[in-house]
């Protein structure tokens, strides 16, 4: 998982927290985007300390989906609905479940996209699993034989989708040239994944930084693995 650090309140520039958190119980992470507050007991608090509070709380929660259902319930409790409507918002859950599987959990109130704008905002916050459920069915998997199809990659993205779709793609493809001589490297460590991950956010941040009117991604970069191992 990947993000920067760039928070918003209400449409506005908000100061920088993290976004992304490891669970270790799982075996699974957690990460959000969009609004970036919670009100609880009627004062507004910030949502990075309120979602590791909310991890460590239901530490004992036995599976991805059991927390994103506990996750749906208190972010319809705890945001009120005019603010629902009128803001994007969303969570990654994702990681392996109990066989082994991966599996990606999206928390969120928007309803559609239309280009890289989110629309169709709800005054509620919907459950679903895209990879195992969704995605992994149209290439093949049935959900029965204890095979998954091979994959190179799977990528999920939500915030400011723009950066992704204009830079990301084309970046890869200059990469792969560049991993194609004979004189470079490539990559096959986890650490080695990591590393371009937070270089490719790292190059997006700079491009806002430096050209865009409003500080929608900055630095720092936070990045994290997860993995199947014991």
């Amino acid at each position: 998982m990947a993000a920067d650090r760039c928070m918003s309140r209400r449409g506005k520039h908000a100061g920088i927290a993290r976004k992304i958190f490891p669970i270790s119980n799982l075996k699974a992470g957690i990460g959000f985007f969009g609004i970036a507050e919670i009100l609880i007991n009627k004062q507004w608090k910030s949502m990075s300390p309120w979602l590791q509070n909310f991890i460590a709380k239901n530490y004992n929660v036995g599976s991805m989906r059991s927390l994103a259902r506990l996750l749906k319930k208190e972010l319809d409790k705890n945001i009120p609905n005019d603010v629902k409507r009128k803001y994007p918002s969303g969570f990654h859950l994702t990681g392996f479940n109990s066989e082994g599987y991966p599996e990606f959990w999206f928390v969120t109130n928007i309803g559609g996209m239309k280009g890289t704008a989110y629309t169709n905002l709800k005054d509620y916050f919907s459950i679903s699993e895209d990879f195992l459920r969704r995605d992994l069915g149209k290439l093949g998997y049935d959900g029965i034989k204890p095979t998954i199809p091979a994959i190179k990659n799977q990528c999920y993205r939500h915030g400011d989708t723009r950066a992704h779709i204009i830079v990301w793609e084309k970046f890869d493809r200059i990469l792969m040239e560049f991993f194609s001589l004979p004189d470079f490297k490539p990559i096959k460590s986890v650490k080695g994944y990591e590393d371009l991950l937070r270089f490719k956010m790292q190059l997006i941040a700079r491009i806002y930084k430096k050209w865009c009117r409003v500080s929608l991604i900055s630095t720092p970069i936070d990045v994290f693995s997860i993995t199947n191992k014991t």
